[in-house]
């Protein structure tokens, strides 16, 4: 099963943390947020990840090459939606969609 992060906008309510990096790298205790979502899914075995990026997205490829990425390049021109259906044939399996922006408990 896969798990879409959905991670493509600048995400400029959080500038100036997010002018030189995407708004998933952003930390959090220590920690980037993206971080504590893989951690989340990994303790619950899932670790096939699909990554759907724009803003920044060579950052995401060279700090996580097991990542299947996928770019929206338009993603300053459309919204959350048209970016989970980049990944449509990643979903036939059955899949799990975060934003990569949200912390949650992997009991969650």
């Amino acid at each position: 099963m896969n798990v879409i992060l959905i991670g493509a906008g600048r995400g400029s309510r959080l500038m100036p943390l997010t002018e030189n990096q995407p708004k998933c790298f952003t930390p959090i205790a220590g920690k980037r947020i993206l971080d504590w979502t893989l951690d989340a899914f990994r303790k619950n075995g899932l670790d096939h990840f699909v990554f759907i990026g724009g803003y920044l997205i060579q950052q995401v490829e060279k700090e996580y090459p097991s990542f299947h990425l996928i770019e929206n390049t338009g993603w300053e021109r459309n919204n959350t939606l048209f970016s989970l259906l980049h990944a449509r044939d990643r979903m036939a399996q059955g899949f799990y969609a975060t934003y990569t922006d949200t912390l949650f408990q992997p009991d969650a």
